[in-house]
């Protein structure tokens, strides 16, 4: 049960230590527990303290004491400093013996037990968790396979898991990238162990337009739903590469879709590889955006809105990189217009007007 905690001290600068850790020792009174506990902080422990106060699931209450004032809590600490100022040195048993026996432990302050090697073990093993190393790389590998099987070219994990943060697309997409090539999206089974939300394990646009109850994997999601607007977001998709390039269209799987931030093409004039990827994580996207619209919001979302929002974030994506090149310099402004243009196939797919601005054949 979270208590309050209430510091007591006569001494401002052990205040200061805790948003300046610069003081050797800090001994301050807190109610941890049903019964008051001292926590006494070494060199080895004090920068623990504000990481202890900071995260307790509880308010924490500061207070000054009046020195030399028969304060039960100031002579208390007044006494261990001087038993620790007499002290020679102190003789270790092994770690976890010395924590079970240590005298704080009577008076349940487990702190002061704890040494920085202890609680920086815990910390790390706490947010160092991560996925089994080897389910992700089983993903990687069915995606490098599908990666080099349409370009001919077999990327690096490295390459894989980091070639999203060169794309050039808004962040928000890159993280969803990031997300789907890790294994951590929030669809399916994700929403089965969360209590009150397991309905969200189920597509919302199957639910309620047949009745189905069918569960929102990433391949029903983007491949295979016939209600979200899936076929018509790739369909559209493949329209505007046709208009770009004579290369075709590569059969669209998870696999795919996962390896894209890493797909090259040898002797890649017409930035082939370059738009693909931003075809396909902005066609996620869209798809996404309506999925979270039904199933989020609660909202009727029709497949032909989630066509409408892929073209939209296609135009804006365009739009903005050609408006960012108006405030370089002209060489380099000259150099990436031209680059913008080989893109987005200048006068096949897009017209960019010299003052206003890119135009779209969408249809």
């Amino acid at each position: 049960m979270s208590t309050w905690a209430t510091v007591r001290r006569h001494s401002h600068p052990a205040f200061r230590t805790l948003t300046h850790p610069v003081y050797v020792r800090v001994y301050f009174l807190c109610n941890l527990v049903p019964q008051n506990a001292f926590i006494v902080c070494d060199r080895r422990t004090h920068f623990q303290v504000p990481k202890r106060l900071r995260t307790r699931p509880a308010r924490t209450a500061f207070t000054w004491v009046k020195g030399h004032e028969e304060n039960y809590g100031n002579n208390r600490a007044d006494e261990l400093a001087n038993t620790g100022r007499i002290t020679d040195s102190q003789t270790r048993m092994d770690e976890d013996i010395w924590i079970e026996n240590h005298p704080a432990l009577q008076d349940g302050a487990r702190l002061q037990a704890l040494g920085i090697k202890q609680i920086y073990n815990a910390l790390v093993g706490r947010l160092s968790k991560k996925n089994n190393p080897m389910k992700i790389q089983e993903i990687l590998n069915e995606a490098k396979d599908k990666v080099e099987e349409n370009s001919g070219l077999r990327p690096t994990n490295e390459i894989l898991l980091k070639g999203f943060k060169t794309m050039k697309i808004p962040p928000r997409v890159k993280d969803l990238m990031r997300y789907l090539i890790i294994g951590k999206m929030k669809c399916g089974t994700y929403w089965t162990n969360i209590p009150g939300y397991e309905g969200r394990a189920l597509c919302a646009f199957c639910k309620k337009k047949n009745d189905e109850e069918i569960v929102e994997s990433e391949q029903h999601m983007w491949l295979d739903c016939e209600n979200n607007g899936q076929n018509q977001a790739w369909e559209t998709t493949k329209k505007i590469w046709q208009k770009c390039t004579p290369r075709p269209w590569p059969p669209l799987s998870m696999c795919l879709i996962r390896g894209s931030p890493a797909l090259s093409f040898e002797n890649d004039l017409n930035k082939d590889a370059e738009r693909l990827r931003t075809l396909i994580s902005i066609t996620i996207w869209s798809i996404w955006k309506s999925r979270n619209k039904c199933t989020i919001l609660d909202q009727d979302v029709t497949p032909n809105e989630t066509r409408e929002t892929l073209k939209e974030q296609i135009k804006d994506l365009i739009r903005k990189r050609w408006n960012a090149t108006r405030l370089m310099e002209e060489g380099e402004r000259k150099t990436q217009q031209r680059e913008i243009r080989k893109v987005w196939a200048d006068k096949k797919f897009a017209d960019f007007g010299p003052k206003s601005g890119p135009t779209f054949d969408l249809s």
